[in-house]
């Protein structure tokens, strides 16, 4: 190989990869050619849009599929029946109850528990403190 000869073949190769990607050749203004035609860009356009929407599909799609074939105690979406073994999400569900006293008192009522002590105990406990006491007056 001629001594110039490997710096011919990468600018070569070069020219090659820009011209498949839709780029000037280095050196080189982009010509009004090389443009993308309105037909073109506006069919792009409408490709974009309807990937977009058959992903929306797909999604929409395997929401109603988990929703529907998922046991209520596995999925964390739905409300917490006491009645029913523990699930996966369970331990969510309990763990959010506790933030919510009459939810949680609710839940307790639907299953037919009469002690409803343990709701709320986080807010429950601090709610004593700050309860205005009654002052005597002089």
């Amino acid at each position: 190989m001629r001594p110039g000869g490997r710096r011919l073949v990468e600018l070569t190769t070069i020219r090659v990869c820009a011209a498949s990607a839709g780029l000037a050749p280095p050196g080189t203004a982009a010509r009004s050619s090389d443009m993308p035609s309105p037909v073109a860009r506006s069919a792009a356009l409408l490709r974009l849009v309807a990937m977009f929407v058959v992903s929306a599909a797909m999604l929409w799609f395997a929401w109603l599929a988990f929703d529907r074939f998922t046991p209520p105690q596995d999925n964390p979406f739905k409300p917490l029946d006491l009645t029913l073994e523990p699930g996966l999400a369970t331990g969510l569900k309990l763990d959010r109850l506790s933030q919510q006293p009459v939810q949680c008192l609710y839940a307790l009522d639907s299953a037919g528990v009469s002690s409803p002590a343990s709701c709320g105990k986080t807010r429950m406990a601090g709610a004593g403190s700050t309860t205005p006491s009654r002052s005597t007056g002089p």
